[in-house]
């Protein structure tokens, strides 16, 4: 199918919730094993698609297209021979790192969303600004706004460090890991901040000379939406990481 089938879905949050593998509608019916191939076409297995129905088989009927390659190596790993992939995709790695905190409870950050992270960090499909500018905004309530700000000052206060009340979370941690000796006076932590640039100016409703020189240079060095995406959780999982190796794993409760 191509990847526009899943425009519905992600268009209404309330009434669907899209995962990386199913997509349910409230109260309705559940979709289960759908993938995205190395072409970028849905694909879902004739079994499960019975399950929907009617209407919903028909919606699907209407984007259905001749296959450019074949399923995932992935979806083929775990359905067909049965065994675990040997490695995390970007968005499971930094998803299952943010359910790790969410699980501990650090002191630090706090997950907000009932949505857990598994089901809100989802990779953008469709290579279209509004469903990228989406997911960015989704990651980065999931990620940036988690940290608690009140926290991270008190934490930098034990260092005996001026703390000016300017300061988000952003440049707190990167005032901390200055502190502990881990970066030096120009070292950022770009991942945050590409996020939160991403939060800014990646909206199909977005405009100015910022937005539009964003939106350039993700194309010019990714290539796709798509890409920018999966390498931005790439970078984010290395530097919460690093955060959490330095900040430690301490309870809130």
């Amino acid at each position: 199918f191509r990847a526009e089938v899943l425009a519905k879905y992600k268009a209404d949050s309330d009434k669907y919730t899209v995962g990386e593998t199913t997509i349910s509608c409230r109260g309705g019916w559940m979709l289960r094993d759908y993938g995205v191939n190395e072409a970028g076409q849905v694909f879902v297995y004739i079994c499960r698609l019975r399950d929907l129905p009617y209407e919903e088989q028909q919606y699907w009927a209407i984007y259905n297209e001749a296959p450019k390659t074949g399923i995932s190596e992935r979806a083929f790993t775990t359905d067909f021979l049965g065994k675990w992939p040997d490695t995390q995709t970007p968005r499971e790695e930094l998803a299952n790192l943010l359910e790790r905190w969410r699980e501990l409870g650090v002191s630090w950050w706090k997950w907000s969303p009932d949505t857990p992270p598994d089901r809100l960090v989802v990779v953008p499909r469709m290579e279209n600004r509004d469903e990228w500018g989406n997911s960015l905004v989704a990651l980065s309530n999931a990620v940036l706004e988690g940290f608690r700000t009140k926290e991270l000052r008190r934490i930098l206060t034990t260092y005996s460090t001026e703390v000016d009340k300017q300061w988000r979370s952003i440049t707190l941690l990167e005032q901390i890991l200055r502190a502990l000796g881990v970066f030096d006076g120009k070292t950022k932590l770009v991942s945050l901040r590409e996020l939160n640039d991403g939060r800014r100016f990646s909206g199909v409703h977005v405009q100015g000379a910022d937005a539009k020189a964003y939106n350039r240079r993700v194309l010019e060095t990714h290539g796709t939406y798509q890409r920018h995406f999966e390498q931005l959780c790439v970078a984010l999982a290395h530097d919460l990481t690093l955060i959490e190796s330095h900040l430690g794993q301490e309870s809130r409760y």
